[in-house]
């Protein structure tokens, strides 16, 4: 539990930073703007890594926690806060701040389902609601990391990726088709 709370927060507050920061700004030139829409696409993968060893070496420190692999998690954990960040920040882009919301609501509804054992949610929870989660795929992912084969590029990893890009290339359409404001 500790670790999604921390990895989802982490994530909402990264992308609502990268929204804030570019959302009223006006460029000089479309080279500025391009600038600065690359560096809004780099920083979130600085800012998971070093969320992800912080995040893992605080569960290690506080919780107490001992994995057979540190940096196999804190990668896993680096992977899923830039997923997150992305596919956020690409519904932020696209739908503006308001749809945060969807988030705060997926968070309070889905949070403790996910964490739970498959056969303590209702059927149609499980069925419907949880199988598309992206908070489930880092929930499954983890614990295949922890306790089956330890990659991280497992197969909730790999989905993980799929979301990122295809997040990122929403984000780079919105910047592309985006009229550029008048200095």
């Amino acid at each position: 539990a500790g670790l999604l709370t921390a990895v989802w927060f982490s994530s909402l507050i990264g992308a609502v930073m990268l929204f804030l920061a570019g959302n009223k700004r006006i460029f000089a030139t479309k080279a500025d703007k391009l600038k600065f829409n690359t560096l809004q696409s780099i920083l979130p993968f600085v800012y998971a890594i070093v969320g992800g060893y912080v995040i893992t070496w605080y569960s290690t420190w506080i919780l107490g926690f001992e994995y057979a692999s540190f940096n196999k998690v804190a990668l896993f954990v680096s992977l899923a806060i830039a997923t997150f960040i992305f596919m956020i920040f690409a519904t932020l882009r696209w739908l503006k701040l308001p749809s945060i919301i969807l988030y705060v609501l997926m968070m309070f509804f889905s949070m403790a389902a996910v964490q739970l054992a498959p056969e303590m949610v209702p059927d149609f929870y499980r069925d419907y609601i949880i199988s598309w989660l992206p908070l489930r795929f880092f929930v499954e992912g983890l614990k295949d990391v922890l306790f089956f084969t330890g990659n991280v590029f497992n197969e909730y990893g790999i989905v993980l990726v799929w979301i990122l890009v295809v997040a990122l290339v929403l984000v780079w359409i919105k910047n592309l088709v985006e009229k550029q404001k008048a200095a």
